[in-house]
């Protein structure tokens, strides 16, 4: 059985004949705050549809613009402490007149005798991270590191194995008195200059460092495509 909508309509029409002046107004009235209703929402879709465009066109902008971040490089960076530290030893045997008697000096040399000091130190040669420069240039699309010069991270002598030889009779014996101490302390210096002359281990050291930080920034993405450029 079908759908007569010319007799729905006829009959409508009748109902709505029948009806009295205030009450045609009623109708009509609320016919056209529907309608309003209706074009609202058709607006309030429109807008909201042209809005959700636009913020994807902001946030497409802003992605764009993003280039590197500078802080999460320093951050990586800073990181890399120990990493950009090349770990080695060294040993020392070196002669000093050591005094029997302490700092107190009696005539002719008395109680004063050579003796040689032996250790080892461990020490580590590195960059200071914190003085590491960032130079990003946009325009080129490079990251450049400004490296400073490697030098002495720490250097620690095992105390537990030095051991002294008197020159004379030749004993080995444990001595860890101020005045040996500060013998080791001038024989240690002496081994960090002749370190930092060293151009073949500063180069290795620099080199640790170079390919440490370009392995580190590479691999995290934080370059974001920019080439890579140390100095």
């Amino acid at each position: 059985m079908g759908f007569d909508v010319t007799s729905k309509k006829d009959s409508l029409k009748e109902k709505f004949n029948c009806l009295t002046g205030k009450e045609r107004i009623k109708v009509i009235g609320i016919g056209i705050a529907a309608l309003a209703v209706l074009i609202f929402a058709i607006i309030g879709i429109i807008g909201v549809a042209q809005m959700s465009r636009h913020d994807k066109k902001e946030v497409d902008t802003i992605i764009g613009d993003i280039k590197v971040n500078t802080a999460e490089i320093k951050r990586i960076i800073s990181d890399a402490s120990d990493l950009v530290t090349v770990k080695d030893t060294y040993i020392v045997n070196e002669s000093f007149e050591k005094n029997a008697f302490g700092n107190v000096e009696l005539p002719f040399g008395i109680g004063v005798e050579k003796v040689t000091v032996m250790f080892t130190s461990e020490y580590g040669l590195g960059v200071d991270v914190s003085q590491v420069v960032v130079d990003v240039n946009d325009t080129a699309k490079t990251v450049t590191l400004l490296l400073p010069e490697p030098k002495i991270v720490y250097d620690k002598i095992d105390l537990e194995n030095a051991v002294l030889v008197n020159n004379k009779d030749s004993v080995f014996v444990k001595d860890t008195n101020a005045e040996t101490i500060a013998a080791m302390a001038k024989f240690q210096t002496e081994k960090e200059k002749e370190i930092l002359a060293d151009k073949e281990i500063m180069y290795r050291a620099t080199s640790n460092a170079e390919n440490v930080l370009t392995d580190l920034l590479e691999q995290s993405g934080a370059l974001n495509g920019y080439d890579l450029r140390l100095k």
